[in-house]
């Protein structure tokens, strides 16, 4: 019997020896071009546009749904559907942004979310506004284009959770965090592929890109694209002199390090090996 542990080190000796002598270069550790360097690897790996690098996996499910509704896609009140099986921070953020999480059973072979009652839901009930659901302990669910196809009909979001799924790969050779609207990522301690802490948030979808960039750093718009950044200060009737002092949107601070990023560009040179071939 091969057993499969659900945590375990997954940082090399080599790794860290390789970190400790980076190190001693006094590399510049806050959040700067090697956090581009690996969001950028990172979508390319996934096969997305965007890739945002936040401090946790926690963080990357709150910004996911702060950026829904940031864009008004979702507004307080709204109805989540959320899979009876996931990790506490899934539902949290729906909770701690004024959205109401509607429970649905799994399925007991993916323990993934029942995607027939949900796609009955949207249909029959069409109360559901977005759909957050969970890829879990590295299983695809089934039936996830059948969803997709039916959230883009009724214009309902879809966040895909792969907190705890990295690389793996649906039966017909789709990446796990490439369905969704946004989808999450961890990069825990532990988990198949490790920044120590760290999370990543993946979309197509530049408009929501943008406001993960802002919310991510207290709504700041230092990062945005310069062209969306001029146009925002004309906007907003925002001078020079005043651009690095302007918050366009209420955020948060949940950046990441280029220390994590680092560490996380090493990890991806092993990702290959990580992916899990799901025959779902």
């Amino acid at each position: 019997m091969i057993k499969y542990p659900l945590a375990k080190q997954t940082i090399t000796n080599d790794e860290m020896d390789f970190i400790a002598r980076w190190l001693l270069t006094h590399p510049k550790l806050t959040m700067g071009e090697i956090t581009k360097q690996f969001e950028e690897e990172w979508a390319k790996y996934i096969g997305t546009k965007y890739a945002v690098f936040v401090n946790s996996g926690s963080s990357a499910n709150l910004l996911a749904i702060y950026a829904l509704l940031m864009s008004g896609k979702l507004k307080r009140g709204d109805k989540v559907a959320v899979p009876a099986v996931g990790w506490g921070t899934t539902i949290a953020p729906i909770i701690q942004l004024g959205l109401i999480p509607v429970m649905f059973d799994v399925c007991p072979f993916t323990f993934g979310i029942d995607v027939t009652k949900v796609i009955n839901r949207i249909k029959m009930v069409g109360d559901i506004s977005a759909v957050m659901f969970v890829q879990v302990l590295g299983v695809p669910i089934s039936q996830l284009e059948v969803l997709k196809k039916v959230c883009e009909i009724y214009g309902v979001p879809l966040i895909e959770d792969s907190c705890a799924a990295l690389g793996s790969k649906s039966a017909d050779g789709k990446m796990v965090g490439s369905f969704g609207d946004l989808s999450t990522f961890s990069f825990y301690f532990g988990h198949q592929l490790s920044t120590i802490e760290g999370g990543m948030i993946n979309t197509n979808n530049f408009e929501l890109y943008e406001i993960l960039l802002m919310s991510r750093s207290h709504g700041w718009g230092k990062d945005l694209s310069n062209e969306t950044y001029l146009q925002m200060m004309k906007d907003n009737n925002i001078d020079e002199f005043h651009r690095p002092f302007t918050f366009f949107i209420p955020g948060f601070n949940l950046r990441p390090t280029d220390l994590q990023a680092k560490i996380g560009l090493g990890q991806m040179t092993k990702a290959e090996e990580m992916k899990i071939i799901a025959d779902i």
